[in-house]
């Protein structure tokens, strides 16, 4: 799969990002120790996460040891033309330079998970870290309703080991908070989960799943994610 360039780009700014991180905001991370059992395995794994941010896709692989299996980090991300309310930012947003970063966005509207998803079941099935956010955009008040049933397919089609992830910030992100060190974030990666123990708990285990219960599978995903706390995880 497409390496190089995310590859590249997230080990040599790895450093950088993460002494600014550590200079101008709290930076802290737990729950590391939950990847160990996935360290030798070699198979994809699916970070999914909360969203707070724009910058939350660079605080995942900051989180991780510079010399992580994780890395580079690929990711889901939307077209181009749904960023295009941002001012400024939204002129790099969803082209070349998310590529570069290793983010793909998901087809909308073609009502079929494996063509939607293409690119991203290929990283996993490749043993490749991706990461999603399933909210589809940024929700700061922890309602997992709006979970996208995107997450829950590329789980059962790739078989891949679910990592729940949770971002804690001290409040809403700004440049000026930032700067001014008023910003505290912590990372906090869960245990490990299976599609199959998911599927268990929401709608029992068959050969196929409609929308309706990947949706479901999705909210309870989220769920995980939402119950991860500084210090409990």
């Amino acid at each position: 799969m497409h390496d190089f360039l995310p590859e590249f780009l997230q080990r040599c700014i790895w450093v950088p990002i993460r002494a600014l991180f550590r200079h101008y905001i709290h930076f802290q991370v737990e729950g590391l120790s939950h990847l160990r059992a996935l360290d030798a395995t070699g198979e994809g794994v699916l970070f999914v996460s909360n969203h707070l941010s724009e910058v939350d896709p660079a605080y995942i692989p900051a989180a991780l040891p510079f010399f992580s299996r994780y890395l580079p980090m690929h990711y889901v991300s939307l077209t181009r033309e749904h960023y295009s309310h941002l001012r400024g930012w939204g002129v790099f947003a969803g082209g070349l330079l998310f590529k570069a970063w290793g983010a793909y966005p998901a087809l909308l509207g073609v009502k079929n998970f494996d063509v939607a998803l293409a690119y991203h079941i290929g990283f996993l099935k490749h043993g490749k870290s991706l990461c999603i956010f399933p909210e589809g955009g940024i929700c700061r008040g922890g309602t997992t309703d709006q979970a996208r049933p995107g997450v829950s397919h590329l789980a059962w089609r790739t078989s891949a080991a679910i990592v729940p992830v949770r971002l804690v910030q001290s409040g809403p992100f700004s440049w000026h908070d930032f700067f001014h060190k008023k910003l505290q974030i912590t990372v906090v990666f869960g245990t490990p989960l299976r599609f199959s123990d998911l599927a268990i708990d929401c709608v029992g285990t068959q050969e196929n799943y409609s929308v309706l219960e990947h949706k479901l599978i999705a909210a309870h995903i989220m769920d995980y994610v939402h119950t991860l706390s500084p210090h409990h995880a």
